[in-house]
């Protein structure tokens, strides 16, 4: 959340900024890790990384639940099967 602060003040607001252009090592663990890694190796913005986190997590939350729970999740949600 630092950097996306960092990152979206008015100064960076004319195009989208990547943080691996402003930062030599971006590294994290667990869930940050996964993030470091959107940003560094696959080179995503801030927000495009965030959004695309969002998405995963939500997937992976939903995996993690027993087989009814998840059934009823995805018709709440309109996830596919």
């Amino acid at each position: 959340m630092a950097c996306r602060n960092i990152m979206l003040r008015p100064e960076h607001q004319v195009e989208p900024l990547v943080p691996c252009e402003h930062f030599d090592l971006i590294g994290g663990s667990g869930h940050g890790g996964f993030i470091a890694l959107m940003f560094g190796s696959l080179r995503l913005s801030v927000r495009t990384a965030l959004d695309e986190y969002t998405i995963i997590h939500r997937f992976l939350s939903i995996e993690a639940l027993d087989m009814d729970s998840r059934a009823e999740v995805r018709e709440t949600q309109g996830i596919a099967s």
